[in-house]
C-alpha cells in the first residue's frame, strides 16, 4: 500500500525539522559554520533520513563514533590552541604556510586569520570535501588540493614555504623517512615545520588508541594492527607506523633541519601529576578489554597483545621508577610514557 502524499510530505518536513535542529545545536555548540555541519551531516547519515538524532544521542553513541564526532566539532578549536604555541615560531616576515593533511581545514582558517597565504594537502576526497566547506564558512575557496606528501613531483608543484604544520599526520604516511625528505625540501631556508606526533605508549593511547578505541593496537606491528581492525571495523586501516621521538628528530636532522622538543618544564610536571589518572584509565581499558574484546580475538593476536603489553608494563613502571623528575629527558618517564602528543619543531638551515 503506497503511502498517501500528505504522509510523504509530513514526514519530509518532519526529517527537514529534525536536521534544522540538530545544525544549530551543533553549530552553537562548536562555534562551527552551517556549511561545514551540513557537509558532516551528509556524510554521517543516508540521505533522506526520516528523523535526524540530537546532538545528545549523537555524543551517547558508542565509541569511535561519538570520539571522531567531538573531534571533528572541536578541529577549529584545537587549531587555534596549536597556533598559540606557532604564533611565537614564525619566521620575521613569514608570508607562505601549508598544511600537510589538513583534514578538514581547521590549521588553514587559523593561519588565515594571521594573515598568513594558506595552502592545504590531502589525500581522502571526504575531508577534502569536509575542509572546503569549513573553509567556505570562513570566506575561503580554493585553498585545498588533492595531493599526496609522497608524490615526487609535488616540490615542484607547489612551491616552498616559509610555515609547514604536519599536525597528528605522520603517523599515517607510509613512509615516514620520505615523508619528512619532501616537507624539508618544501620549507624555505630559515622556515619553520611545527610537528604533532601521537606518542605510542602513552597510557590513554594504549587503553584506546585515538583513531579506533582499541586496547593495545599501537603496541602491534602494522601488519596485526591491521588484523586486529578488520575484527571491529569495515573501513581501510589508514594507519602506518609509530616510531620512537628520536627516529623523528634524526630523520629531520639528517634533512638538514635544527630540531627541538616543545616542551615546558611546566607542562611536564603537569604531566608527571597526572601519572596517577593515567594509569587507572590503563587498567580501565585493560578490564574492558578482558571483558569485551579478548573473547573475539584467535588465539595467536590475543597472545601478540598480552605479551607486547606485558613488555610494556615493564618498561612504563622501571621508568616510574627510574628518578621521575627526568622531566624533559627522551628516554625518561614524562616523554616516554606520559606525553600524549610530542610537539616537535624544526627549522632549515640556512645555507
Amino acid at each position: 500500500m503506497q503511502e498517501k502524499p500528505d504522509a510523504i510530505s509530513g514526514s519530509m518536513d518532519t526529517a527537514a525539522e529534525s536536521q534544522e535542529a540538530l545544525v544549530r545545536a551543533i553549530c552553537e555548540r562548536y562555534k562551527v559554520g552551517e556549511h561545514y555541519v551540513r557537509a558532516y551531516l551528509r556524510q554521517m547519515f543516508e540521505e533522506g533520513k526520516a528523523v535526524y538524532p540530537t546532538l545528545q544521542e549523537i555524543l551517547c553513541l558508542p565509541p569511535p563514533q561519538s570520539v571522531w564526532f567531538e573531534y571533528w566539532m572541536n578541529t577549529n578549536q584545537r587549531a587555534e590552541q596549536s597556533w598559540h604555541a606557532i604564533d611565537p615560531l614564525l619566521p620575521v616576515g613569514a608570508r607562505r604556510y601549508l598544511d600537510i593533511g589538513c583534514g578538514v581545514g581547521g590549521s588553514l582558517l587559523a593561519a588565515h586569520r594571521r594573515g598568513l597565504e594558506v595552502h592545504g594537502i590531502e589525500i581522502d576526497p571526504e575531508r577534502i570535501e569536509l575542509g572546503e566547506a569549513n573553509c567556505c564558512d570562513a570566506g575561503l575557496q580554493g585553498v585545498i588540493q588533492p595531493a599526496d606528501i609522497l608524490d615526487e613531483e609535488l616540490v615542484d608543484q607547489l612551491g616552498c614555504f616559509d610555515v609547514i604544520t604536519l599536525m597528528s599526520v605522520i603517523e599515517h604516511v607510509l613512509d615516514v623517512s620520505l615523508t619528512l625528505k619532501h616537507v624539508t625540501r618544501l620549507l624555505n631556508p630559515g622556515g619553520i615545520l611545527f610537528m604533532e606526533i601521537p606518542n605510542r605508549e602513552c597510557p590513554s593511547f594504549v587503553a584506546a588508541d585515538p583513531h579506533f578505541s582499541l586496547f593495545g593496537i599501537t603496541l602491534l606491528e602494522r601488519t596485526e594492527a591491521m588484523a586486529y581492525q578488520k575484527i571491529f571495523f569495515n573501513t581501510e586501516y589508514d594507519v602506518g607506523d609509530y616510531f620512537p621521538l628520536e627516529f623523528y628528530i634524526d630523520q629531520l636532522e639528517k634533512a638538514g633541519c635544527q630540531t627541538r622538543l616543545q616542551l615546558k618544564s611546566s607542562t611536564a610536571l603537569g604531566r608527571l601529576m597526572l601519572a596517577p589518572l593515567l594509569l587507572a584509565r590503563l587498567e580501565r581499558g585493560y578490564v574492558r578489554y578482558r571483558q569485551r574484546t579478548h573473547p573475539r580475538l584467535d588465539t595467536n593476536l590475543a597472545s601478540s597483545i598480552c605479551l607486547r603489553f606485558e613488555c610494556y608494563l615493564k618498561g612504563l613502571f622501571r621508568n616510574l621508577l627510574d628518578r621521575p623528575w627526568r622531566l624533559t629527558d627522551p628516554q625518561a618517564l614524562v616523554v616516554r610514557h606520559l606525553l600524549s602528543v610530542w610537539v616537535v619543531v624544526a627549522q632549515k638551515k640556512r645555507n
